[in-house]
Order: C-alpha cells, then structure tokens, then sequence
C-alpha cells in the first residue's frame, strides 16, 4: 500500500513540477527514414518470419508483428542546460520503426534504438542530481545483469533502466525476466508511463526490454506498445485510485494473460537481436561492395559533414545529395550531378565542381583535386579511412615544441577527433581530442592531454595543417600528411 500511494504523490509531484513532457514520443530530427520492406526469412527455421539487417542490427520479426520497417540514424541531441541533463539528450543512434504493428496509434511507436553505450554515459548529467540519465541507467541495467535481483533504487522504489529518458513516472512494472540475445543479455518487463495524477494504464501498457551488448559497447532499447484486453480505465479519485492500480497490475502480472502481440513474440524478436555485427559473419560489413544502381542511397559519413544521397533508380545516372556540416554553424549544401558508373561529376555551392569515384563502401575526390571530399557509408562504427579527413598519420615539421621526428596519429569518427603525439623514438608525449567544423574552412577545434586548447587548421586538399597551441600563433607549428614533405597551408608552406 505504501508503494501505491508513493506512485500517486510522486506523479502528481512531477505533474505539478511542470515537468517537460512531449506526449511520450522521442522529439528530434532525423535523417529521411529508409524503409523496408520485409520478405520471408531465408535464414530462419520459421517459415512465417522475416529477417532484418540495418546498420549492423539485425533481428527476426515473427509472423504478424509487423509488414515492414522504418530505419534511421538520429542525429546527435545534447542540452546545453546543466540543470536538464537527461532531458533530451542522446548520442547519435540507429532507430528503426516496426511498421504495420498491430497496435497503432499509440502514445509509443514499436521502436528498436541502439545506442553507443560509452558515448551516452559521457553525455550525462551528474548522477549526484539526477538518478534517471544514461549514466545511473545502465550502472543499473549492467547490476541487475549481473546479479539477476531487480533491486529499488533510492527514492523510487522499483523504478527499472529505461532509455531515453521518458520524462515521466514509471507508474509500475511486472513480467520482469531476464532476456539474453545473439550477443548481449538484458531485462524484459511491462510498465507504463506518466505524468498525470491518477494516471489510466488500461490503454498505455509498454513492452520494455533494456540490454547491452556482452563487449558492453551497445546499449539497446526495444519499446514496443502492447495491450490486454478488458482492463478498466482508471477513477480519477486519490481513494479509489491505490485499490485500481493493485487490481490491475495484479491482472496485468497473471502468467498466460493473452496480450495482444503477445510477449512470446516479441520476447523472439528479442532474442534475435544481433547488435553492432552484419548477422552472417563475425567481420564488419566489407568495403568492396560493388556499385550498382541504388546502391549509393541513404546515409554517408564524410570529412566535413553527414552526406544524405539518393540515386535515379530509372537508369538515368541522376544522382542529388544534401549535406549538414559538422559544427556550430551548421551549413547545408546541395549536390547535384551524374553518374558513371562508379564516377560521380557533381556540383556544390559550397565545395565547387567535383569529381568523386565510389569504391564499395568509400569513397574520395579524384587525384588533384582543388578541395578534398571523402567519406564512408554510414555504419555504427563511422570511422574515416586513413588519408580522409583528419584520419591518418602526420608528420610534424621539427621546431622548439616539436622534437625532430615527431609525428601524430589521429582519427575521425564522424565529427569527432582524437589521437595520440610520438616522439622521435615512437614515445607518446601527448594526447588531442576534438571537434570538427566546417563552414568557411577545415579545422579541429579541442584540447590535449594538458587541457590546453587545440586548433588544427587544414588545408582543402588535406595534405597539411596548421598546429594552434592556445594563442601561440607565431610558431607557426603545423603538419603534413605522411608521404609528403610539404603542403601549403594558404599564408604560409609547411616544410619537413
């Protein structure tokens, strides 16, 4: 009884708290969804099920659960409110939407998200002062795992991980089990959400299953809508209200209760699940991909920004793309141009004329190129090959704050920089990490290991940089791409 009025005064608090709450749906903007039409599996031993693979996800869906999917990256959200660090901030994630799930219109969509777990936990608040970010959640989710008890967690009693934050109260949950898939374990329960005072789960049931991938690099969330039929719609009075939520938590925990889909099916789904690996090879998808009309649809991660292209599927080798760059000022462009077989003749507003030529999943601007243009197929890992971006090895050009022989390895996941400064003799002596933006320019903009700030300045053609160490402009430190000995860097020639 103690628990029921605890769930009624602490909704009614986060109601009264004008608590910030988008009608349960995840609000941002993503990339256009992909969508995918699912035929029968061919690798299953259930004829009645379909198979499907999307950016190195892969999971069976069951006879009737769905007809097809909606698969998207969403892009990076963060808050820039200390005090709101859980609300409305995730990394970039893979989300992909079940389509013609038998439940529709629901306050939740059927939804399977991957998110790099690490990064999450980076970006959250401080636990000290809020008990739902990513960080606390999967602290929590990785205990339970680990321990298979579903403990209360401090001033909310039972509350279970869940991400993204809901911004709302867990009203309850039931059905807990733990669940493992192909290549991680988590847990499966039933629950609702809300932020009203006597909040009426009879039509608002979810299925949640919390999970991470057993190298602990993925965190994944499945939130799918579910009902039962003939629950009561809940009395909107503080004394009724304690005896409704235990009558039907108490229905909604009976074993062989006939949901609708029902928990075997999703928990298959579940159990599918094969998180950051293509579902037939334990290798990464390969790179010599062949180039074929449609191929090159969707999303590309290049040196500059996130690459949005689509290809005339007619034959006519028309091909547009849109591009967000990386950074504040959040420039767009648009290109337009033909395609020859793997060649690419383009036009940018801002990059110019350009020639590109696809090899599988990469691809680059042709040798002598004015400006560098480069990227790779949008993948969970987002890497840049060597020579792309600022990815690779430089050699730094020998001065006072350089010894002789200096040289440092970076690499660019998407936006983000980091790597690491050797010595003559392969020594580490220093450490960068970093953001590109792009707008006017290349440059990184970040910190080294001494929390000093960092600015690489690069050149169009990528073959050299200039190294801004806090305001020390005059050294004119900088660097050039390995295998070259100089590059001009516009006001002055880098040399080795």
């Amino acid at each position: 009884m103690k628990r029921i009025l605890y769930t009624i005064l602490a909704a009614a608090a986060i109601l009264l708290g004008n608590y910030l709450f988008s009608n349960g749906t995840l609000e941002a903007t993503v990339e256009t969804p992909t969508p995918i039409v699912l035929s029968p599996s061919a690798t299953s031993s259930d004829a009645n099920s379909a198979d499907v693979s999307y950016m190195g996800t892969s999971f069976t869906i069951p006879l009737g659960l769905a007809n097809g999917t909606h698969n998207e990256i969403v892009p990076r959200a963060a808050s820039s409110d200390p005090t709101q660090a859980s609300l409305n901030v995730w990394p970039e994630h893979t989300k992909i939407v079940l389509q013609g799930y038998p439940l529709q219109g629901k306050m939740y969509e059927p939804q399977v998200m991957v998110f790099p777990a690490d990064e999450y936990q980076k970006m959250s608040g401080d636990p000290a002062t809020s008990m739902y970010d990513a960080r606390s959640m999967i602290t929590t989710l990785q205990y339970i795992i680990a321990t298979g008890n579903f403990p209360s967690q401090p001033q909310v009693p039972d509350r279970l991980p869940a991400l993204p934050d809901q911004h709302a109260y867990q009203v309850f949950h039931t059905q807990e089990t733990m669940l493992t898939f192909k290549n991680g374990n988590g847990i499966r329960y039933i629950t609702s959400y809300s932020q009203a005072a006597f909040p009426d789960i009879s039509s608002k049931l979810i299925y949640s299953f919390q999970g991470i991938t057993l190298d602990g690099k993925y965190y994944v969330s499945v939130m799918m809508p579910i009902e039962l039929a003939g629950l009561d719609p809940a009395p909107q009075n503080a004394e009724q209200y304690p005896n409704y939520l235990n009558t039907t938590v108490d229905r909604i925990r009976q074993t062989g209760n006939p949901f609708n889909p029902s928990i075997e099916s999703l928990d298959a789904m579940v159990q599918s699940l094969l998180v950051g690996l293509p579902a037939t090879s334990d290798a990464m998808p390969s790179t010599a991909e062949p180039t074929v009309t449609g191929e090159l649809e969707g999303l590309w991660i290049t040196n500059i920004g996130r690459l949005n292209l689509k290809q005339d599927v007619n034959g006519s080798g028309e091909i547009t793309a849109t591009t967000d760059s990386y950074g504040d000022l959040g420039r767009q462009d648009v290109l337009q141009g033909t395609l020859n077989g793997d060649t690419a003749t383009l036009n940018s507003q801002m990059l110019g004329d350009l020639t590109i030529v696809f090899s599988g999943n990469t691809f680059t601007t042709v040798k002598d190129s004015p400006v560098s243009f480069c990227g790779i197929r949008a993948r969970e890992s987002n890497e840049l090959p060597d020579g792309c971006g600022f990815s690779g090895t430089w050699i730094l050009a020998a001065d006072s704050f350089f010894p002789q022989g200096s040289t440092v390895v970076l690499k660019q996941v998407s936006e983000n920089v980091s790597g690491d400064f050797y010595d003559g003799k392969g020594n580490v002596f220093d450490k960068l990490t970093g953001e590109v933006t792009w707008g006017k320019g290349w440059s990184m903009l970040g910190t080294n290991e001494k929390g000093h700030t960092i600015t690489l300045m690069m050149n169009p053609v990528e073959t050299g940089f200039e190294y801004i160490y806090d305001d020390l402009h005059q050294l004119k430190l900088c660097a050039v791409r390995d295998g070259l000995n100089s590059a001009d860097l516009g006001n002055f020639v880098c040399s080795l």
